[in-house]
């Protein structure tokens, strides 16, 4: 095997399975995802959603920033039916930690039943 060859096959391996989070010191996954609220835990730091594929708990710390319009909120502020944007890491299987939440609507308006 050619030395330029074999070089470029490792550093080819090597970036793949980074990019896998596979040699540590990074997330295995970061996503971006616009979900909606559906309950939030603040004692624990947790943030229940509905995702498109069906419900989410991110995990927050005090790291994660919380914001409405602009202006930064607390956790316990989020409401239920809110639709937000959720940046995030994957710490473990169906784990997940917020690194931000953007909320980007508000509840639906219930709607009438005549």
């Amino acid at each position: 095997m050619q030395p330029t060859f074999a070089l470029l096959l490792v550093a080819s391996l090597w970036a793949a399975a980074a990019f896998a989070g596979q040699l540590g010191g990074g997330a295995a996954v970061d996503v971006a995802d616009t979900v909606t609220v559906v309950a939030v835990d603040a004692e624990a730091k947790r943030l229940d959603v509905q995702t498109a594929h069906g419900p989410r708990t991110y995990e927050t710390s005090d790291a994660t920033r919380i914001e409405r319009g602009g202006d930064r909120i607390e956790l316990e502020e989020l409401e239920s039916g809110e639709r937000v944007v959720v940046s995030a890491e994957q710490t473990g299987p169906e784990r997940w930690l917020a690194r931000s939440v953007t909320v980007v609507s508000g509840p639906a308006a219930p709607q009438d039943s005549r």
